[in-house]
């Protein structure tokens, strides 16, 4: 994880000091790694479904969200947790034949890509310009716990933008 986030933050940097993105523009509330909020850490390891649809309803861009936000929210919580505990048990059943450790891991590969794309959805929502798309796949990767708690802090702390109130 640190390697894959070190090479993107030379990325960035080299681009920060070419002038092609703003060194003060704005970031997330708290750090990735930061242990603020110690229940959403384990909620987030968990139960991260519950966390996500809260996240979905918010900042919407999901189907069914224009139709009623709170269904969309809760259906697709529901089906990222089932994504989730299934490639658990995927790799817990991996004792016994070798192959579904990589069904469990396709599955949360699925996962985290969703989480990934949700984390730029909410950098999108709330104006913050601090990091891109590698960086939210990275984080959701190699910590998904930790990005949901950095989701949870920034929908808390901080207000959507009013182009997202729009749509």
């Amino acid at each position: 994880f640190i390697l894959f986030w070190c090479a993107q933050s030379l990325v960035l940097l080299c681009r920060e000091e070419a002038g092609v993105i703003s060194k003060d523009r704005k970031q997330f509330s708290i750090f990735i790694l930061s242990f603020a909020r110690p229940k959403s850490l384990l909620l987030g390891t968990v139960a991260p479904g519950v966390a996500l649809g809260r996240v979905i309803s918010a900042v919407g861009g999901w189907p069914l969200h224009s139709w009623n936000p709170d269904v969309s929210g809760k259906l697709w919580g529901g089906v990222l947790q089932a994504v989730y505990l299934t490639a658990i048990i995927f790799v817990i059943v991996s004792a016994a034949l070798y192959e579904w450790c990589i069904v469990g891991l396709v599955f949360y590969i699925g996962f985290a890509t969703f989480l990934g794309l949700l984390r730029a959805q909410v950098r999108g929502a709330y104006q913050v310009k601090h990091g891109d798309l590698i960086t939210d796949l990275i984080c959701a990767f190699f910590a998904p716990m930790f990005t949901i708690a950095q989701m949870e802090e920034q929908m808390d702390t901080d207000t959507v933008a009013s182009a997202k109130l729009a749509e």
